[in-house]
């Protein structure tokens, strides 16, 4: 263990590096991203079809001639003609610029990530370290600065739903009431559940995942007969899934800080000792007798924790406090998040809107142009805003959902 100090300085600026990288588009990127956004606003001008009613309306007022179709008489087969070329040649023009931004996304790939990645061990190991080095520095300074800072570090690898499972009413003290009625509370957890899902897939700390699957692993066990767990399996599972809310509210209102300090002390020891690059650089006798001190590490760990009785905030001990008012998502977001998340909603919002403006266009072709058919006018208007709310309820749902993640994000961040 000696060498924890210095592996944890290395990691840590590896850390800060990745935190505060940046990537800015290249000039190539914008571009390529300017001409599919002109494309697909070609497309779907042409499907509506607004670009061709106004190719139709400009070649009747300017006696325009394109190939064999001469505008200067207009008529309805030539509006449908227009409207059938436009459509096929903006078409193919909007999947080979999609074709090229593909490529040009694939070819600096490399360059949107970072320069260097952490493992979500490491970045588990970074987290608990940090804390307890913050908390360490405090009971040296006395600045309760470094008591904050060492929460905040442990902030990272300790989800909302860990906090949850100890004690629900309690995470409005972190700026969260979610002790409301039962259909508030559902959504409130589903939305948690999500989040965490969702980290899952990205580079992250492994922490929230080893704790939903002690949870799990435990819960299952527990619940059959026929499966027995040893004690001492069964005592670190506990631990594990106690830690976060133990640790976490004790440390928010400064309380129990010496034990606090050995537990994370420990826990830091047993992650740095089975961390899965060791068996790549460390020799075998070496990486033995570091995993026996990672093995006491974890005992002193387990019995800490499971000696700790359940920390009950302030909130739970029986003071009167306020119940703060749960923010409202907002029309906006939660129209963002519907239009992300259900394709008949997208499709029944674009069919109205294309609706609207193809009866408007068709109204003045006929007025203007042509007179033309009902049954024609009915079968253009619904052909029209069919197929365009299909093809915009499909093109732009991907957008959307990135957008709605990006914000989700971005209030995550904020909240931090």
């Amino acid at each position: 263990m000696q060498n924890i100090d210095l592996y944890y300085e290395s990691l840590k600026q590896v850390y800060d590096q990745i935190e505060s990288w940046e990537h800015n588009p290249s000039l190539r990127e914008r571009f390529v991203d300017w001409l599919v956004g002109i494309s697909g606003v070609l497309f779907v001008l042409s499907l509506i079809p607004i670009f061709p009613a106004i190719l139709v309306f400009v070649g009747s007022q300017t006696g325009l001639v394109i190939g064999p179709i001469n505008l200067s008489v207009a008529t309805f087969g030539q509006f449908i003609l227009v409207w059938i070329i436009t459509t096929v040649v903006t078409g193919p023009i909007l999947g080979l610029m999609v074709w090229i931004d593909n490529k040009v996304d694939s070819a600096v790939e490399e360059s949107k990530r970072p320069p260097q990645t952490l493992s979500p061990e490491q970045l588990t190991f970074v987290a608990v370290y940090e804390s307890y080095n913050e908390l360490k520095t405090f009971f040296v300074s006395h600045i309760e600065q470094h008591v904050n800072n060492s929460l905040k570090a442990l902030k990272r690898i300790v989800s909302r739903r860990m906090l949850w499972r100890a004690s629900p009413s309690a995470l409005h003290i972190i700026g969260e009431d979610i002790d409301v009625g039962p259909h508030e509370r559902e959504l409130s957890y589903r939305e948690m559940y999500v989040r965490e899902h969702r980290s899952f897939q990205k580079s992250t700390s492994s922490l929230a995942m080893q704790v939903s699957v002690a949870q799990s692993f435990l819960n299952i066990f527990e619940k059959y007969a026929w499966f027995q767990l040893d004690t001492a399996t069964k005592s670190v599972l506990q631990a594990l899934i106690s830690f976060p809310a133990k640790i976490y509210y004790r440390l928010l209102e400064k309380e129990d800080l010496p034990i606090v300090l050995s537990i994370l002390e420990n826990l830091s020891k047993f992650i740095y000792a089975y961390l899965p690059e060791h068996q790549t650089y460390m020799e075998p006798e070496a990486l033995q007798r570091l995993q026996n001190d990672g093995r006491k590490a974890l005992d002193s760990f387990v019995q800490q924790i499971n000696d700790l009785a359940p920390y009950r905030p302030v909130v739970e001990k029986g003071e009167k406090r306020l119940k703060p008012e749960i923010p409202p998502l907002g029309f906006k977001k939660n129209l963002s998040r519907l239009y992300a998340d259900n394709v008949f909603f997208r499709f029944t919002l674009w069919f109205i809107i294309i609706l609207l403006l193809t009866s408007g266009i068709v109204y003045l072709v006929n007025q203007r142009v042509a007179q033309l058919d009902i049954n024609v006018m009915v079968s253009v208007v619904i052909g029209a805003s069919a197929t365009g709310a299909a093809a915009l309820a499909a093109f732009t749902q991907k957008a959307s959902k990135e957008k709605v993640e990006q914000e989700d994000q971005r209030n995550e961040s904020d909240e931090d």
